[in-house]
């Protein structure tokens, strides 16, 4: 995985020549986080609050990497998206309000006031949609492999909501995007699942 700051313009040269002579063969950049922030400039609508304040030139860092004889990897976190689950409710997790059946909060990951974030829903197919776009942008912008961390629900609580999941269970949810997303993208990208054993 190498540094955003390593990747800036000034850098990119130097830094895939110092990987190369190291040995390294396949090099990471991150251009979605858990933290949701979008590290290049994304031209889907659902990025469009998400952009990080200072993004890299992806082709550029992808023409560098391949000049050096390495391998880009776009690395892509899934359904652990804070910023994208406040800017399009229909792609969240819900909170589950019994007294209130309409509610239209966000289920977080903690207490507000503790740092609680809002995740993702895998049920959610414009979540799903999501993704999809920005593993095509990755592989627009040069990236033949990508992989993709945090395919995975949050701890489950009682209190999440996840809309409509016709009896569906959530380890066959996963496996539902991951195929989903493999059929989609089959012959187009080489794409990589990072989730947990227990899901």
């Amino acid at each position: 995985f190498a540094s955003l700051s390593s990747l800036t313009s000034a850098e990119q040269a130097a830094t895939a020549q110092s990987l190369a002579a190291q040995g390294v063969q396949y090099v990471a950049v991150t251009l979605k986080d858990s933290q949701g922030y979008v590290y290049y400039n994304s031209a889907l609508p659902a990025a469009a609050q998400s952009l990080a304040a200072n993004t890299v030139d992806a082709s550029a860092v992808v023409s560098a990497l391949k000049d050096a004889g390495l391998t880009p990897v776009a690395a892509i976190c899934a359904f652990q998206d804070p910023i994208a689950a406040r800017a399009d409710r229909t792609m969240a997790i819900h909170y589950r309000d019994a007294e209130n059946p309409q509610s239209d909060y966000l289920w977080l990951d903690a207490a507000a006031n503790a740092g609680g974030k809002p995740w993702l829903n895998p049920y959610a197919a414009s979540a799903v949609d999501y993704i999809s776009g920005l593993i095509e942008e990755a592989r627009s912008l040069g990236f033949e492999q990508v992989v993709l961390t945090n395919v995975q629900f949050p701890k489950l609580s009682k209190k999440q909501d996840y809309g409509t999941t016709n009896g569906v269970s959530r380890a066959d949810q996963l496996k539902a995007d991951i195929a989903a997303l493999q059929d989609r993208l089959s012959g187009k990208v080489t794409l990589w699942f990072s989730y947990t054993l227990d899901q």
